[in-house]
């Protein structure tokens, strides 16, 4: 599920040329709204590998495909509140990056997971869950997820498809919400 234009055509490329079944899913919105230039020599991006995206200290942000835009632009207006939030791109769902989440899960003590799907049966419910079981050490609050309203589908309508899905705002104030805890 990649976020950019680099991490689909590596992605893509390491759908193509492996020798597993892959699924293969692109947001539509981020089309023609991402804009970015490629190298010209080939390059592949690995599969269950996620990208640390931003450094922080204080939480950890982890997101995927539209959500990592919306929650680069949570963490960039909380830098400017003196949150210094880490921020993860999973671009691949399963297998998803349990080591790279962790570590980041063991410097921060905080996470809060995003996607724009329902919270129910989401993949960041089993993020959350193992986070929960493997790293409950490490935590300092719970983890939290921000998601999609669990409705059986996104609304169609503009002003609810706006409230229905997370953005920069809800994010920020999620992770304000599990830094105060």
């Amino acid at each position: 599920m990649p976020a950019t234009a680099y991490d689909a055509k590596g992605l893509l490329k390491s759908a193509i040329r492996g020798d597993d079944p892959v699924i293969y899913y692109e947001h539509k919105r981020l089309y023609r709204w991402i804009k970015e230039d490629l190298p010209e020599e080939d390059f592949t991006v690995p599969i269950g590998r996620a990208a640390m995206r931003k450094e922080g200290s204080d939480i950890t942000v982890v997101s995927y495909g539209l959500m990592y835009h919306r929650s680069l632009e949570a963490v960039s207006a909380l830098e400017k509140e003196g949150i210094s939030a880490e921020l993860i791109d999973m671009r691949t769902l399963s297998p998803w990056d349990r080591e790279i989440i962790f570590e980041s899960v063991r410097k921060t003590s905080r996470v809060v997971l995003v996607q724009e799907s329902s919270k129910t049966g989401g993949v960041m419910a089993e993020v959350s869950a193992a986070i929960t079981e493997e790293m409950f050490d490490y935590l300092d609050a719970p983890v939290t997820r921000v998601c999609g309203l669990d409705v059986p589908a996104i609304p169609f309508a503009p002003p609810m498809e706006h409230f229905f899905l997370p953005n920069a705002d809800k994010i920020a104030r999620t992770v304000k919400k599990v830094l105060e805890y």
